[in-house]
């Protein structure tokens, strides 16, 4: 019974600490500085679109942050800010001291993702950094199809050439062009982004047709995107 009453005893003590323990942890994770980081891209995208503007090579990219301490913003002012871009220093406190915000252009070589350093030097006499990865992506057109499965009726046909991320401030500095088994559509209309594709009656079913368009910006004829899909008449 002693022996029984002994480990009665000694439970509570161990919970206790146990508990104190946690709240001790619980408190330290709490009071880190947080950043509060964020980034967009000047790239176009088409207004519906729900999604971020990703950059492609060449576009604006803005990123700026906040320092969070304690639920409150941290007073930078008179802080070092360094930031870096895929290890490369670019920006330090020889451009002033408490600089959260960065401006640059996305490298023309890069496809995949530019990773940003920022780091807070002497803050609470520490050394604080963050990472922040941006991915960079190609300039891309989709066509919007009447069915999923691609297959089409011996009527009039609608398609829309829809690009993304282009440098671009508004859709008329794109150009747009349609092929359709090697030949351009005629009577494209006043929307060129839009296709009305007219079957002949007497093709068979199963013949297939080879839709294709381009887009180039013509302030860069570097920058370019093609989409094809193969239709089906049913």
């Amino acid at each position: 019974m002693k022996h029984n009453n002994a480990k009665l005893k000694i439970f509570p003590t161990i919970l206790i600490f146990s508990f104190s323990f946690l709240v001790f942890s619980l408190s330290n994770a709490q009071s880190a500085p947080q950043f509060l980081a964020s980034w967009k891209a000047d790239s176009y995208v088409p207004s519906w679109y729900g999604g971020k503007a990703l950059p492609s090579a060449g576009s604006n990219i803005e990123i700026s942050f906040n320092l969070i301490d304690g639920g409150k913003i941290v007073d930078l002012s008179k802080t070092k800010v360094r930031w870096y871009i895929n290890d490369e220093l670019t920006v330090n406190e020889e451009s002033g001291l408490g600089i959260k915000t960065l401006k640059f252009k996305a490298p023309q070589e890069v496809v995949g993702e530019i990773e940003i350093k920022i780091v807070v030097i002497g803050y609470k006499e520490t050394e604080i950094e963050k990472f922040i990865t941006i991915p960079i992506e190609k300039v891309e057109v989709v066509i919007d199809s009447p069915r999923y499965d691609q297959k089409i009726s011996r009527e009039k046909n609608f398609f829309r050439g829809i690009p993304f991320f282009f440098n671009i401030l508004k859709i008329s500095n794109l150009s747009v062009k349609w092929i359709a088994n090697e030949r351009n559509p005629e009577n494209i209309g006043v929307d060129p982004w839009r296709l009305d594709l007219n079957i002949d009656t007497q093709a068979p079913s199963g013949f297939e047709i080879d839709l294709k368009v381009e887009v180039h910006n013509v302030l860069n004829q570097l920058e370019f995107a093609g989409k094809n899909i193969k239709l089906q008449i049913r």
